[in-house]
């Protein structure tokens, strides 16, 4: 296995094969494993030193909980997961999910993650049809992707594993694909909330206080976010904080929010998922006419005309 690490990932390349995916919901205390759990040809179970029954799985487990809150006891660790979080189980750990505060729900995700292991050059297309005829040019991967996480675009990861889980279910033409492009965009964002400290390293901005405001507008860009807001975590003065924010990064601090949600405004489009109002709501704008007039302005298009030059 190979894990991955910031600055290393090639999200473009990443191939999530799904074996199951489903959603759960509870208005009863609930466990599971049960102490008499039929063992499967794809699960280990045994007794933990609490004499209660774990199971763990071949393949990584993904967990968005929509409603109440669940208890992931791994490895003898427990997780308490409320709603909006995200539970990551890797392969081969022993867990067990237990939940008393009800109605408990959540959906769920079995998958391995694969990656070619040629050297894929830019314009080399035989290698890409090495890679589409030959399964040994695929790898298995690890994201390194922590245990417990309560994303701050919660709000998309959930749509994404819905359209995922919906795409399995339906079987509709092109499900297969379709699929594993949501659940790829799944992974995608939740290691980018996982890696948005790194990314934002002193080596970038050279500024802890700058980092700190970085990784905040990062993390909750979707919020309403203040410059005020901003300088009071940093505890500078508010115009000193602008000034020491531009030197750090070339943008005045509104400059810099608007350019990230701009940017995940444009990635959102060429999913062709959202329709604008949702695009605008999902990055943080209050209606759609000031979202199509800042993305022109910043573009140099509009976003239909982005869509239609990028589909």
């Amino acid at each position: 296995m190979v894990q991955l690490s910031a600055g290393r990932i090639h999200p473009s390349f990443i191939a999530p094969f799904i074996y199951h995916s489903g959603k759960e919901y509870r208005s009863e205390a609930w466990y599971f494993p049960p102490e008499k759990y039929k063992l499967g040809n794809i699960t280990h179970t045994e007794y933990g030193a609490n004499r209660k029954l774990y199971r763990s799985l071949p393949y990584d487990y993904l967990v968005y909980v929509t409603a109440g809150s669940v208890k992931f006891d791994i490895d003898g660790h427990m997780n308490i997961a409320d709603k909006n979080t995200i539970i990551h189980i890797p392969a081969d750990k022993l867990h067990r999910i237990e939940s008393d505060r009800l109605p408990m729900g959540y959906t769920w995700v079995h998958y391995r993650l694969l990656m070619p292991s040629l050297d894929l050059g830019a314009s080399n297309n035989q290698d890409y049809l090495e890679l589409k005829s030959s399964a040994q040019t695929l790898e298995e991967r690890k994201l390194d992707l922590p245990t417990v996480m309560k994303p701050a675009n919660h709000q998309l990861i959930h749509r994404l594993i819905n359209a995922t889980i919906e795409e399995l279910l339906m079987e509709k033409e092109g499900w297969e694909l379709a699929s594993r492009a949501y659940f790829q965009a799944v992974l995608i964002e939740v290691y980018r909330n996982r890696i948005i400290a790194d990314l934002n390293s002193d080596s970038e901005f050279g500024d802890i206080n700058v980092k700190k405001a970085v990784e905040y507008i990062h993390r909750f860009f979707s919020t309403k976010i203040t410059v005020e807001q901003l300088a009071r975590m940093t505890n500078l003065n508010f115009n000193y904080f602008i000034s020491r924010f531009k030197a750090a990064t070339g943008q005045t601090p509104i400059e810099y929010i608007t350019n990230v949600r701009i940017n995940q405004a444009k990635k959102l489009i060429r999913m062709e998922d959202f329709t604008f109002t949702e695009i605008a709501t999902l990055i943080g704008f209050e209606n759609i006419s000031y979202f199509s007039r800042v993305f022109k302005k910043i573009v140099g298009v509009s976003p239909k005309e982005y869509k239609m030059l990028h589909i």
